[in-house]
């Protein structure tokens, strides 16, 4: 009796060690969940991240359509070191030296006017800068299938089809669906964050999502890693973006973007002011400076003078360009000026060779009097050449 007595006792002491054990792990556990980073896993981040990246779509789209202004401020931190830049002309093995720009380093200034519809984008630009938007760069259009610009000041204008997942920072884009959409090509973000192996994070109603590279992708930003944070407060749109990459083991930032979504009607979010940083990124050799932001660029929407999902009108997505205009056709592969008849033939011209596709219903251009007097020309000189023929058979046989 007295060995069975024991026996009891020490199993009644284990099941109020474990429970007291379990009441304690408990709470302790769900105070830690409270304080840390809440992170899940495979199986739980997968669903996490497609309720996120879903809610981040609905929020975008909500926006179907706008007439807006902004301005873009340039502030240069870093400039290259004068001293640098002479031995670099010697040797361009050189790396990249900068040096604090000084107080007298003029700021530049952008005013645009962008609409917006379902994909489709027009930029106008008013005061624009030199550099990375182009000299005299006037309008820059996005029809859903070609991008279009068009230089004023240079009378030239260029025509490319290859977008989808554009260069943010070589070519000229349209700098306000940088804070919340994914350039031409993607609606948001959305796609670009399923197509890879993606993690989720929460933190404190923000949700921070890693975005790994794409090597097998031929699109020129699946080659960088993205990190955005969504707000869940801010119909799950961006607060922060950030590209980078790997050069030589070390991760090497390419641009980061901050936004600041404010509720422009009810239910309806929008990014209203926002940055984006350009840090220092050199491949090889590589710059002593490497990750040190060299400059930054401001936006700041006009909410005044700016409209959100309103009607647009069909030919703000449709661009003439002026007669004289010297336009270079990458996705046809040709140069052309714009005439009455130099457009003309050259578009006949690729027509005949099937580089150019006729939508159903279009009529391709007609030919020019020209070319029809000339086309008649030669069928006169072969019907007199085919009489002549015959005439020289008959009275050979006499």
């Amino acid at each position: 009796m007295r060995s069975l007595a024991m026996h009891a006792f020490r199993w009644m002491t284990l099941v109020v060690r474990r429970f007291i054990s379990r009441s304690i792990c408990i709470p302790m556990a769900v105070l830690m969940i409270g304080f840390a980073p809440q992170t899940y896993a495979d199986s739980e981040t997968e669903s996490e991240l497609d309720r996120v990246i879903s809610e981040h779509d609905r929020g975008v789209r909500a926006v179907a359509t706008y007439d807006l202004r902004y301005r873009m401020e340039e502030t240069v931190y870093l400039v290259e070191d004068p001293a640098n830049s002479e031995q670099r002309k010697a040797d361009a093995n050189q790396p990249v030296r900068y040096i604090p720009a000084g107080p007298d380093t003029p700021k530049r200034t952008f005013r645009s006017r962008q609409w917006f519809d379902r994909g489709r984008v027009r930029v106008e630009s008013y005061d624009g800068w030199d550099g990375s938007f182009g000299e005299g760069q006037r309008v820059l259009l996005w029809d859903g299938e070609l991008q279009k610009s068009f230089n004023e000041l240079k009378k030239s204008a260029f025509i490319n089809a290859n977008q989808r997942n554009s260069s943010i920072t070589g070519e000229p884009v349209p700098f306000y669906e940088l804070f919340y959409r994914a350039v031409f090509g993607d609606y948001t973000y959305a796609e670009f964050v399923r197509a890879r192996k993606s993690s989720c994070t929460k933190i404190d109603g923000l949700y921070e999502v890693i975005a790994p590279p794409l090597p097998e992708a031929q699109d020129w930003l699946s080659k960088f890693t993205l990190k955005v944070v969504f707000d869940s407060n801010r119909n799950y749109l961006p607060t922060r973006l950030e590209f980078s990459d790997i050069a030589r083991g070390n991760v090497r930032p390419i641009v980061q973007i901050t936004s600041e979504p404010e509720e422009i009607l009810p239910g309806v979010w929008a990014p209203t002011q926002g940055r984006l940083i350009f840090p220092v990124a050199q491949y090889a050799p590589p710059s002593p400076d490497n990750g040190k932001p060299y400059a930054m660029f401001e936006l700041a929407v006009d909410q005044e003078r700016s409209r959100f999902n309103i009607p647009i009108p069909e030919e703000q997505f449709v661009i003439d360009f002026p007669v004289g205009t010297l336009v270079n056709d990458r996705p046809h592969d040709v140069t052309y000026r714009v005439g009455a008849e130099t457009q003309e033939g050259t578009l006949g011209q690729l027509i005949s060779d099937g580089r150019l596709r006729v939508r159903p219903g279009e009529a391709p251009a007609g030919p020019s009097p020209r070319f029809r007097y000339l086309v008649l020309l030669n069928i006169a000189l072969l019907v007199v050449a085919g009489i002549g023929i015959m005439l020289n058979r008959l009275f050979a046989r006499k």
